[in-house]
């Protein structure tokens, strides 16, 4: 599943929109008043592009060194999403008066699009021109957070704030850059700065909940990620990401009324089912938790963890043959998941097989410490294979571990070493 963080950036949407035509109108037209200069803002201010391009391709092949001509001609083509050929009619622009700093800022713009990394140059000496320019520093910023900058994007996005304190592409763009640094707490203020700025930000929503989450949150998070929600219903991976933190909130009710409102055809149909089963597990109804963890299977087959999901739910059910099955399926595609093991130790104990019980929990050793309680299952088990002085041991071990934890256990524990004692004695 897809973070939240993914979401975020996914909706993030450049201040440049460079979708149609450049964010900077062109310079008055400078030096002599020709016939082509004249037609050709004519041109622009009725946004007819194609007939400016041929216009100002005809009056910079006959004033090749006029920087304005080259800037117009680069406006123009990109408004007609001529992107390359843009450009380089501006880089033109930008070689004949390095001082213009429009030139400068749209040639980053173009080059935002696609090549960040090359579009810090001239965002820098659009910067440089212009120091105070809340919209270069923000541009800048974007440049250096889509090249991985991240600090330095963090620093152009608040000197961009600190400009224009209304700016709520730079509170958004600071709160996703502070967020992917990992600087959780920051980027939550941030993104909660950027909607009181736009309360409909579906992104600033997003990237506030992640935050959340980072911090510890829940609560918080559940309730920005039922705001994104209600902005955009149809994201399904988020609606899947709330059903879960309900349920790690303990409201199963209501993350089954956001699993209901997630169509079966989905692509995440499989998560879709799992969810529904630890919801209805949670309430306690095993019987639609297997419905939903056997679809779930169907959908995604060799699914280690659905596997072992249903061998604890069967285990539940005290179906442990079934439940042996699973989980021995699970463990040959996941074969160190500690708690299939423990499920498997379980299951083949509670049907009486008490070697491969044993096996299990050898294996479940393995892979860490156990709970004091595996010794008790062991000392049981050992007993039933009449490995006495084994037995012995393991109770011993038991208890001495469980202090009190496992109240019935322990008493028969007692109980048993003390039978098992006194036949060592008999047989010395």
């Amino acid at each position: 599943m897809k973070t939240l963080l993914n979401v975020l950036v996914a909706l993030s949407v450049l201040v440049t929109g460079l979708t149609g035509r450049a964010q900077n109108a062109p310079p008055a037209v400078s030096g002599p008043p020709t016939r082509l200069l004249a037609e050709a803002q004519q041109a622009l201010d009725q946004k007819e592009y194609a007939r400016a391009v041929t216009l100002l391709k005809n009056y910079v092949q006959d004033a090749p060194d006029d920087p304005v001509g080259h800037f117009q001609l680069g406006y123009a083509l990109t408004a007609l999403e001529q992107w390359d050929e843009a450009e380089a009619e501006y880089r033109t622009a930008a070689r004949l008066d390095p001082h213009m700093f429009a030139a400068q800022l749209n040639l980053g713009l173009v080059l935002l699009r696609s090549r960040p990394a090359d579009a810090v140059d001239p965002l820098e000496k659009a910067v440089a021109l212009a120091p105070q320019d809340a919209r270069a520093h923000l541009l800048l910023a974007q440049a250096l957070e889509r090249s991985a900058r991240l600090s330095d994007a963090i620093e152009q996005y608040r000197v961009a704030t600190r400009l224009d304190a209304r700016s709520f592409e730079a509170q958004l763009g600071l709160g996703r850059a502070l967020l992917r640094s990992g600087q959780a707490e920051a980027a939550e203020a941030a993104f909660r700065e950027a909607l009181q700025l736009n309360s409909h930000s579906p992104a600033a929503h997003a990237g506030r909940a992640e935050a959340l989450l980072q911090l510890g949150r829940p609560a918080e998070a559940r309730d920005e990620l039922e705001q994104y929600l209600s902005l955009t219903p149809n994201d399904t991976a988020t609606r899947l990401r709330l059903a879960s933190l309900l349920l790690d909130l303990h409201r199963p009710d209501e993350a089954l009324e956001q699993l209901g409102r997630i169509p079966e055809s989905t692509a995440g149909a499989a998560e879709l089912h799992r969810l529904r089963a630890r919801a209805w597990l949670e309430k306690g109804n095993t019987a639609e938790a297997r419905q939903d963890l056997e679809r779930a299977l169907e959908l995604s087959p060799g699914d280690a963890a659905l596997e072992a999901e249903l061998g604890h739910l069967l285990v539940l059910q005290k179906e442990y043959t079934a439940a042996i099955t699973h989980l021995q399926r699970a463990l040959s595609l996941q074969p160190n998941d500690a708690q299939a093991v423990q499920d498997l130790a379980a299951a083949e104990y509670l049907s009486g097989n008490y070697s491969a019980a044993l096996s299990a929990l050898d294996r479940l050793a393995a892979l860490g410490p156990v709970e004091p309680i595996a010794w008790f299952v062991r000392a049981t088990c050992l007993d039933h294979l009449g490995q006495v002085a084994q037995a012995i041991e393991a109770y011993q071990k038991f208890l001495s571990l469980s202090h009190g934890q496992h109240d019935r256990e322990e008493f028969q524990a007692r109980q048993r070493l003390q039978t098992l004692e006194r036949m060592v004695k008999r047989k010395r």
